[in-house]
């Protein structure tokens, strides 16, 4: 018999210890402020939330409604307040005119190229000084057809500096 009420006390004090350590934890981690679409507050499986005042919640009788939650472990132990903002549905509906484009251009085009700063400090453009102009179409390079723009950066890649 003694030793069933040592494994009752054990138990009961794990799960002393288990209830204050959730309580703790909700007290800690959840937000002081929520807002709320529709008046449904959902925090989890342990923690539920009510209003304070026992009202329920009509956001569809105009504008937003805000107040006091109390959340409770398992539906009995209060853990914190929480101040709610119930807000109405939001809904974003698209118009106007749809318009798809698709490009497909042969080779690879410039839009543009840059100098960089060399270890020297001089200044170079190898594509300006090779010619290459904004809104040139690049459709081969060394020979090699190219389709796209990781086959221009293998054929750079593979140039060797030339």
């Amino acid at each position: 018999m003694k030793r069933f009420f040592r494994l009752l006390t054990a138990v009961l004090l794990v799960a002393s210890a288990a209830v204050l350590a959730l309580t703790a934890y909700g007290a800690a981690a959840l937000p002081d402020r929520i807002t709320a679409v529709g008046g449904s507050v959902k925090l989890g499986a342990v923690y539920s939330a009510a209003p304070e005042d026992g009202s329920a919640l009509d956001v569809f009788s105009g504008g937003v409604t805000e107040t006091d939650y109390s959340v409770k472990l398992l539906g009995v132990i209060p853990v914190k307040t929480v101040r709610v903002n119930v807000t109405e549905r939001k809904y974003l509906a698209l118009g106007g005119q749809l318009v798809g484009l698709r490009l497909k251009t042969e080779g690879v085009l410039v839009i543009g190229t840059e100098s960089f700063r060399m270890k020297d400090g001089g200044e170079a453009d190898p594509a300006g000084e090779a010619g290459i102009q904004k809104g040139d179409t690049l459709l081969s390079v060394d020979g090699t057809r190219i389709d796209g723009n990781e086959m221009l950066t293998q054929a750079i890649a593979d140039s060797e500096g030339r």
